[in-house]
């Protein structure tokens, strides 16, 4: 719950299974089913760090 006690509704998402283009529908259909708490890229390490030492925040 929020401080406010309101529920918290959402989810985990994961962009880097998914091609670019379906983001925005998919930030679409949660903003439609009223989603206000998203975990995002828990599964991304591969994306956050493509080559061991070097990180990329920009995808």
């Amino acid at each position: 719950m929020w401080g406010d006690g309101r529920l918290c509704f959402g989810g985990d998402y994961n962009p880097e299974q998914w091609s670019p283009q379906v983001w925005r529908e998919d930030v679409a259909l949660m903003r439609q089913a009223r989603v206000n708490l998203v975990t995002v890229g828990v599964f991304a390490w591969s994306r956050l760090e493509p080559v061991p030492g070097r990180y990329a925040f920009d995808w």
